[in-house]
């Protein structure tokens, strides 16, 4: 059996990828896509892989939306995400609180980063996630959730800053 495969390059999928640990029953096709969160869309709308690794943000929306979907729970890749909300440099020193009443660009409304994010906010700096103007650059993965937030003007891009003019909270 060949199973078309996207799994991204991290420690736990290495000795996979490079064939150090193979199957006498099941051969792997993998499909490199980069980074590997683009190929989520045609994973969920189109069933574009046999096997794919996926946030789990989208996969429990896609289950939501009565995907074909079955979850094999094995984390390829963890992280906290409290470092990845960042502010302009030349805002001045902002603390999350700051946020209340302001706009917020967010690559997508439904991604886990942004999931997590907007609890940290809430639960651990009582920020009002409902007085922010949140403003998405792409659409969700999953094509049947009503994105309630604005989006931003074509030809720009969540990566507008660069690191080196941001500070994290």
């Amino acid at each position: 059996m060949r199973l078309r495969t996207l799994l991204g390059d991290h420690p736990c999928t290495a000795a996979l990828k490079n064939g150090s640990i193979k199957s006498d029953l099941v051969t792997f096709d993998f499909v490199e896509v980069s980074p590997t969160n683009k190929g989520f869309k045609p994973m969920v709308r189109e069933q574009a892989f046999d096997v794919s690794e996926m946030a789990i943000v989208t996969y429990l929306m896609a289950k939501s939306f009565g995907k074909p979907m079955v979850l094999l729970p094995n984390v390829v890749l963890a992280r906290f995400q409290h470092g990845y909300a960042l502010y302009h440099a030349r805002s001045g020193t902002l603390t999350a609180r700051d946020l209340n009443g302001k706009r917020v660009g967010i690559r997508s409304f439904t991604t886990t980063t942004g999931a997590w994010l907007r609890g940290i906010l809430a639960k651990d700096h009582d920020v009002d996630l409902d007085s922010i103007d949140w403003v998405t650059f792409e659409d969700a993965h999953v094509a049947e959730y009503k994105d309630p937030t604005k989006r931003a003007p074509e030809g720009r891009s969540s990566r507008c800053c660069s690191t080196a003019n941001s500070t994290r909270f």
